[in-house]
């Protein structure tokens, strides 16, 4: 009874923490998506003369979720009060993707001071590409590792063909669960450290 309970928590405690950490990865935008943005950016400054601050927010507006409640929500915000810091801060509000972060903070840069924005936006896009190729393998290697973390859970098998008596079985139970959690937590990506909106 106690193994039951004990087995019952431990899973309970795991899918709490798989449900939280996907849904802060809901509010991310994906890395692959960052190169296509910020050329589209680059062609709004370049050709069409729009601030830079005004590209990225109207090129938000049209990207991926969350991207355009968060482009919407900082435009709002930088008509009402005419602040691009707070605009930016209501961004971050939105996000939780430190790749925004770096970018609006570029482009906060950019507005403040004499810099070429296609320059900047070049840059900004040569490394948003490199950023995506290195994600790219990093889910890779995790999805590999993922499998073989299944193999971890070998000794649940034993225990319900019944080749161990209750306590050998649950000390192989706990055991198991104990090392699949802990394979799972070293195999993720980790999140990138935020530059805004720190919680």
């Amino acid at each position: 009874m106690i193994m039951t309970l004990a087995v019952l928590t431990a899973v309970i405690v795991v899918i709490v923490l798989e449900a939280w950490r996907r849904r802060a990865l809901r509010s991310q935008i994906p890395a692959e998506v960052w190169p296509w943005l910020l050329g589209e950016v680059r062609v709004h400054v370049s050709h069409h003369g729009e601030p830079l601050p005004v590209a990225l927010l109207g090129v938000g507006l049209h990207g991926p979720d969350p991207l355009p409640a968060a482009s919407a929500a900082a435009l709002d915000e930088w008509r009402a009060s005419g602040d691009l810091q707070r605009a930016l801060t209501t961004v971050g509000q939105y996000l939780s993707d430190a790749d925004a972060d770096r970018i609006w903070e570029a482009v906060v840069t950019a507005s403040l001071h004499d810099v070429d924005a296609d320059r900047l936006l070049s840059d900004l896009q040569q490394i948003a590409v490199e950023r995506a190729a290195q994600t790219r393998e990093l889910r890779r290697a995790a999805t590999s590792g993922a499998a073989a973390r299944w193999l971890l859970l070998a000794p649940l098998a034993v225990v319900l063909v019944g080749q161990l008596d209750a306590a050998a079985g649950g000390v192989a139970v706990l055991l198991a669960l104990a090392a699949w959690s802990l394979a799972g937590v070293m195999l993720r990506m980790p999140l990138p450290p935020r530059v805004f909106c720190r919680s």
